[in-house]
């Protein structure tokens, strides 16, 4: 893999932060983990599971003093999560038939062992659904949460009781959630409730007629806590594939409702009503710009807070496209997200690709085009005991950190 370079996009970000590219001519980097020593696992399409060790000079200045494949690909195909146990002795990652982990030593910065097969059974015909998102709750750390696009929901499975060759992800686990479009990402806050991105659907049509460009909104979701054992109760709907989300509510054919934003609409009138998506559904808790594709969602809560203490429990969310490339941070007052959700503006830009740069013809997974131009593509994202920010561009193959410049 190359030495790091410049970045071949433009990019912006608040003054009185630096962004520093520390990894590039990686395949397709998506999510990212850290282990107890600060060292970076990269789940990289093509690749394999990356480490990277960065150190810092007396300045803050980064710098890559270590760069070895962790576990190969070798058909694998590594295309999303990567995480570790609460204690940091278990590897995960995800493919998009299973998932798998090892016994991890940090001190070597390896695994040790083979893969072990937790869940099978997940692998679907669209090419483009890949993702399995996947998390471990705090408070259960036995407890191993997987998504899956086609049913849209998120599963529990015992990680004390796997059969041999793994459970199967139809048949076995628990019902989480269920109606959540395409829950890319979902991650815990500190006070051990979950939150999801979801990316709403983009060609649509209501009472036979185009919904818009703009219709519906992208998605952050409260998934609430996990509930003991022995308390499940029947799994939240949080509306799809009848309900959506409002983003301009004048595109709406029959709106008699007067919908707004983050409202939820019904695309099968016939069969589910407006009035029933409004109160047999969970509404999204704040609503983002259609085709923003949110891909990454962490919480902020480290040690130190390098970047600021104004961030503390507040949500960064990376925005891959093609109306995204950005990464933002939604303000949190404790547990609660203030701003209403009905609101435009319940994001604020943290990381941004330049305005002067046609987003439309940013290079994606369904624009390979040779006219195809490199944009910052922000996936996975991580925060080390320092706070500072690690974030992965997977159409650019690169690895940054961003951090606070000192004095400021």
């Amino acid at each position: 893999m190359p030495t790091a370079r410049s970045p071949i996009h433009s990019t912006s970000n608040p003054p009185g932060f630096s962004l520093t590219k520390i990894a590039d001519g990686l395949a397709h980097p998506r999510q990212i983990a850290i282990d107890r020593r600060g060292q970076l696992i990269v789940a990289s399409l093509g690749d394999g599971l990356v480490g990277l060790k960065a150190t810092y000079d007396s300045n803050g200045c980064p710098s890559v003093t270590s760069e070895k494949v962790i576990v190969p690909d070798e058909g694998f195909n590594f295309t999303h999560s990567v995480l570790f146990s609460s204690n940091y002795k278990t590897l995960y990652a995800s493919t998009p038939d299973v998932a798998l982990s090892w016994a991890y030593d940090s001190r070597l910065f390896k695994v040790k062992g083979p893969a072990k097969v937790l869940v099978k059974g997940m692998a679907l015909k669209n090419p483009l659904a890949v993702t399995r998102a996947m998390a471990v709750p705090k408070r259960y750390p036995h407890l191993l949460m997987v998504f899956r696009s086609r049913g849209s929901i998120i599963k529990i499975f015992d990680l004390n009781k796997v059969p041999d060759g793994g459970y199967d992800y139809v048949r076995d686990g628990t019902v989480f959630a269920y109606g959540v479009r395409d829950a890319v990402d979902f991650t815990e806050d500190r006070y051990q409730n979950f939150w999801n991105v979801d990316n709403g659907a983009d060609v649509i049509t209501r009472y036979g007629q185009p919904i818009g460009f703009d219709n519906p909104a992208d998605e952050v979701n409260f998934l609430g806590p996990i509930p003991a054992e022995k308390e499940y109760t029947k799994p939240h709907n949080y509306g799809f594939p009848a309900c959506h989300a409002v983003w301009n509510s004048s595109a709406l054919a029959k709106n008699t409702l007067n919908l707004q934003v983050g409202q939820s609409f019904t695309i099968y009138p016939e069969i589910f009503t407006d009035q029933q998506c409004e109160t047999e559904t969970v509404q999204p808790r704040l609503s983002i710009f259609p085709h923003s594709a949110p891909l990454g969602i962490r919480f902020y809560n480290p040690r130190r807070p390098n970047l600021g203490v104004e961030f503390f429990d507040s949500a960064f969310i990376t925005y891959h496209g093609p109306t995204g490339h950005r990464i933002g941070n939604v303000p949190f007052n404790r547990r609660t997200v203030p701003a209403p959700p009905t609101t435009e503006q319940g994001t604020v830009d943290f990381i941004w690709t330049d305005p002067s740069i046609d987003l439309s013809k940013c290079k994606s997974e369904i624009n390979l085009g040779p006219t195809a131009i490199e944009c910052l593509s922000p996936v996975g994202l991580a925060f080390d005991e320092d706070g500072r920010m690690y974030f992965t561009s997977d159409q650019t193959g690169e690895v940054f950190v961003a951090t606070k410049d000192k004095g400021s």
